[in-house]
């Protein structure tokens, strides 16, 4: 799709007070040099989700996963430490981890080189008559892993704040609602590819604003005006009880079949583009979200589906099922934001609608993930 560049002038930044900002401009959705800016300095700054580490549970498992437009490969390591490494064979370029596997080694499909789990090259074949060759300057670039309740994270800048000063309230949360995530299993991921920019699908996340118009039937998953909407400099931490009719039956089930009792859901989103959704339905279960940005005007929306059993039966099926309904009503906002953003009849700026009672209606979030990149744009000299 052809792009309209417009000149950094002629709108209004973002502001400190959301009452009175105006939306962040569409400049900053339709012109490649932002994105350029965000891979930068917000993906290859912030901490990315990359899986479970039970998807790594032992020695020697490795997972091909892509985070911030990266490729990488998380491992379980000889001592049971959890690493990431760039999933780039140093001698070529190659993808070294093509699928899941379980090996004391990492060999290239190109040209055999091999790499121990600690990322050190130990073999490459038909070097040895090579006077100036030193493997020890050949290992894969490893990347910073953290971990927090069963879920692994990475960040690509060694001075980046810690996983639990940024985004730790989220896991506060899930704790205090009674659930592990260390306890899940990955019961299935659903990709679906849209053609919008990153920024849009967080947009629209970050608020239901949009609920009752895009979304009818999903009030069954929470009552609107029961809904809050926390929103800090790391993120939102939404959420709200299902109607009480449901609360009980839900009751019911976890008393029958010893789940634990979570009587609220979530909807929260951490800086920059991961979501995680808790919740009751049709039992426990989490559900973490990431928007990844394929280019400035491509993404992919993966749904990671965790519960406390590998394989989903089929009442989880059903959810998934359900899930799934409200994405592709939200896929064609996406994409349509999208389009009217590259209009020639969109050159002007909306406004925040906020909602004084905070809750999961409003708009506050959205103004609060714009001000923060305007910051990052105003930095960059854009």
């Amino acid at each position: 799709m052809a792009v309209h560049n417009l000149e950094p002038t002629g709108f209004e930044r973002v502001g400190d007070d959301a009452l009175e900002s105006k939306v962040l401009a569409p400049l900053y959705y339709t012109d490649p040099r932002a994105f350029e800016i965000e891979k930068r300095d917000v993906f290859q700054k912030a901490w990315l989700y990359a899986c479970h580490e039970n998807q790594v549970a032992n020695a020697g498992d490795q997972l091909p996963v892509e985070a911030g437009g990266q490729p990488l490969v998380v491992l379980r390591d000889r001592d049971g430490e959890v690493r990431a490494f760039f999933n780039v064979c140093a001698h070529r370029g190659m993808t070294v981890v093509g699928k899941p596997t379980c090996a004391n080694t990492l060999k290239c499909p190109y040209h055999g080189w091999v790499y121990d789990l600690s990322g050190r090259l130990v073999a490459a074949r038909n070097t040895g008559h090579l006077d100036d060759f030193d493997g020890q300057g050949f290992a894969l670039k490893e990347v910073r892993v953290a971990r927090h309740q069963g879920l692994v994270f990475v960040n690509f800048d060694p001075e980046a704040p810690a996983l639990a000063d940024t985004i730790g309230p989220v896991f506060d949360d899930i704790s205090d609602l009674g659930l592990d995530p260390a306890r899940f299993h990955l019961g299935k991921v659903v990709d679906y590819p849209v053609e919008t920019n990153w920024k849009i699908a967080i947009d629209n996340y970050v608020e239901c604003y949009h609920c009752p118009v895009a979304h009818p039937g999903i009030e069954k998953f929470f009552e609107y005006e029961k809904t809050f909407a926390d929103v800090q400099d790391w993120g939102v931490l939404a959420g709200g009880p299902p109607d009480t009719e449901t609360l009980a039956v839900y009751k019911r089930a976890c008393e029958a079949n010893g789940w634990p009792l979570v009587a609220e859901t979530r909807y929260s989103w951490a800086w920059p583009n991961i979501m995680y959704l808790l919740g009751w339905a049709p039992r426990p279960h989490l559900m973490v979200w990431t928007i990844e940005p394929v280019a400035h005007d491509r993404i992919v929306f993966r749904h990671n589906y965790f519960f406390y059993d590998v394989d989903p039966d089929a009442e989880q099926l059903a959810f998934i099922h359900a899930i799934d309904k409200v994405q592709q009503e939200d896929n064609p906002i996406l994409e349509g934001v999208w389009q009217g953003m590259n209009s020639l009849g969109f050159g002007g700026q909306g406004t925040y609608v906020i909602n004084d009672a905070d809750t999961y209606q409003t708009e506050r979030g959205v103004w609060q993930f714009h001000h923060r990149l305007q910051q990052i744009y105003d930095r960059a000299g854009m």
